[in-house]
């Protein structure tokens, strides 16, 4: 065997291991914590704590924000998923009977790379970089990790898909997150349009991450109460 088709049984088995309980409490909290709705409130804080250092500070750090996010999702949706034309495991046949699909749902055709973990973990490693707290980087960085293996969780994506994906995720934040500090200092600081040189570094971000905390809670007592689909 090998190390390519060694590598791609490992991922399909770790697959199997992953894939959902088919317990309905998980199936409801995996269902609704990979959905976007569900974070509209969170958002809204994080775009509240932006502006409050200010107007031109906040459409900033937004910008690169919708910069990240847009990459990311590029990049794995635009690019490597029409290029390898990987099927999701929904949409190969040997798994019709081997994994647990929520709601039948399967996703589209192509999985590698998954968008979900680029967006997850650009997101969280941008913003973890921004503020520079050991608190809100665990916080942000564990909702990404939730949100990454709910893809797991629900079959539509293999392991080799998401941590793929996340790494695009970390890269992309990472090198814009070095642009965004140097375009800071040289609009910012060059015509004193803000004092400090790096605003949202030690803020505790209380709104954001609070919401997040919240919604979480919120979600695991619910969870048995809800019926999806």
């Amino acid at each position: 065997m090998g190390m390519i088709e060694y590598f791609d049984a490992l991922d399909k088995n770790l697959l199997l291991l992953l894939n959902g309980s088919g317990n309905q409490y998980w199936d409801n909290f995996m269902w609704l914590f990979t959905g976007k709705l569900l974070w509209v409130p969170a958002a809204l804080g994080f775009i509240y704590s932006f502006l409050r250092k200010g107007w031109r500070e906040g459409l900033m750090v937004l910008l690169f924000i919708v910069v990240v996010i847009t990459l990311c999702d590029q990049i794995s949706s635009g690019f490597f998923k029409p290029f390898f034309e990987r099927l999701r495991p929904g949409h190969q046949p040997v798994y019709q009977d081997m994994l647990t699909f929520v709601n039948n749902y399967r996703g589209g055709k192509y999985g590698f790379v998954s968008s979900h973990a680029a967006n997850s973990f650009g997101f969280a490693v941008f913003t973890s970089l921004l503020f520079k707290r050991r608190l809100f980087t665990l916080s942000v960085l564990s909702w990404a990790v939730i949100n990454t293996y709910s893809r797991l969780y629900l079959g539509v994506h293999f392991p080799g898909d998401v941590l793929v994906g996340g790494m695009i995720g970390v890269i992309v934040a990472y090198l814009l997150y070095q642009l965004y500090d140097v375009m800071h200092r040289m609009l910012f600081e060059r015509f004193r349009l803000s004092r400090p040189t790096d605003p949202y570094k030690g803020e505790i971000p209380w709104v954001p991450q609070t919401i997040l905390w919240i919604t979480v809670l919120g979600l695991a007592i619910a969870s048995p109460f809800i019926t999806i689909g």
